[in-house]
């Protein structure tokens, strides 16, 4: 339940795509490569081979007005808990959301 906790936001939103779109801009400008992506599903998987690191975003429309993203992320040793790089990605994610938003 705690690493349930750190892994999942919920955000005031009604525009999933918006969201998809973000976390792919967000992981490519971390230097991550996409490995798989399911927009329907609202799975993005990505890697970056240095230093290795795996993460899984899913999005999902949790009601009318808001998104739930999930991120699990893991390397070498297994599954990352740490709480500063979850809160970074996930402002990261955030501030793409925004400015795509401003952009229209």
């Amino acid at each position: 339940m705690q690493r349930r906790n750190l892994e999942i936001k919920e955000v005031e939103s009604n525009d999933r795509e918006d969201f998809l779109r973000a976390v792919v801009t967000v992981f490519q400008d971390r230097g991550y490569m996409i490995q798989a992506s399911d927009y329907t599903g609202g799975i993005i998987t990505a890697l970056n081979q240095e230093p290795f690191l795996q993460v899984t975003a899913t999005v999902e429309s949790f009601t009318k007005t808001r998104i739930k993203i999930r991120i699990a992320m893991s390397d070498r040793e297994g599954i990352i808990e740490d709480e500063e790089m979850f809160g970074k990605l996930f402002d990261d994610i955030q501030t793409e959301v925004f400015r795509r938003s401003n952009l229209r």
